[in-house]
């Protein structure tokens, strides 16, 4: 196997990293939430939404943009007065939206205190694989940020401790962020730059022994026509795409095998 085929190895194998990185996040919608009289619509809608920016937060779920569910079941011509809240409704809306998991919510009010039900829905079969329970004392408008990012850290919690299956066993434990809501390792943000710099290393690599294939020819045919002028400028052209050639080989393979180290390297290690 010569250095241009060996290098795209490399580069596939750095795509099956990112396609197999992307495929092990569950891939999640958070729908408005229900309430009773003490929470307006207005103020469940808000609180959904502030839920899936925490989810966000975490860097362990691909969540749907809001905006993009409204305009999905608008175009699917989805009818449905106020939140979902029996499965067959849940079930409709996420197949609806094309995603695996569904999180769904419950604010009620007893007396001083808001208590919260989340649960995290699988779409294909409609049944409730974790469910997490919350409760804050105060006005709604004082623990409302508190309540949403403890709401997504204990999710985050019971989908880290295993009894979740939705996640991925190809995942590690510690390939999901803490459940303080921690943002992803510097070190694995190094690893993914690393990775995109040897996607476009293998890129310029193909590109420039192509080069280096058509100045081949143009020294062919200056040879043919004993013109020394081109014979000289497609040398020249031929030496300095080898040159770029191996260069952009090298730090493409440099940049896979030291991204893939960091990426795997244990979350503990320094």
């Amino acid at each position: 196997m010569n250095f241009r085929n060996l290098s795209m190895v490399f580069v596939f194998l750095a795509i099956s990293a990112f396609a197999k990185a992307k495929s092990a996040v569950p891939n999640i919608a958070v729908i408005d939430f229900t309430g009773d009289r003490t929470v307006e619509t207005e103020q469940l809608q808000f609180i959904s939404g502030k839920m899936a920016t925490e989810l966000v937060e975490t860097h362990a779920f691909q969540v749907l943009d809001r905006s993009r569910m409204d305009f999905i079941l608008k175009e699917q011509g989805f009818q449905q007065s106020g939140a979902c809240s029996s499965s067959d409704c849940r079930v409709q809306v996420g197949q609806l939206l094309g995603v695996d998991y569904l999180v769904a919510g419950s604010l009620v009010k007893f007396g001083p205190t808001y208590m919260l039900r989340l649960d995290y829905l699988d779409v294909g079969s409609g049944r409730i694989v974790n469910s997490v329970d919350l409760q804050m004392e105060g006005e709604l408008y004082q623990i409302v940020n508190d309540l949403c990012k403890d709401g997504a850290n204990k999710l985050l919690a019971a989908l880290r401790s295993g009894q979740n299956p939705s996640v991925s066993p190809t995942v590690p434990a510690d390939a999901l962020p803490r459940a303080s809501g921690k943002p992803m390792a510097v070190k694995r943000k190094i690893a993914l730059a690393l990775l995109g710099t040897s996607l476009v290393g293998g890129g310029a690599g193909f590109y420039f022994n192509s080069a280096g294939d058509g100045y081949m020819t143009d020294f062919g045919n200056a040879k043919t026509a004993k013109d020394s002028i081109a014979l000289r400028r497609a040398n020249s052209n031929i030496s300095s795409a080898s040159t770029d050639r191996n260069v952009s080989y090298g730090v493409s393979v440099g940049s896979l095998i030291i991204g893939l180290a960091l990426w795997f390297w244990p979350e503990g290690g320094k």
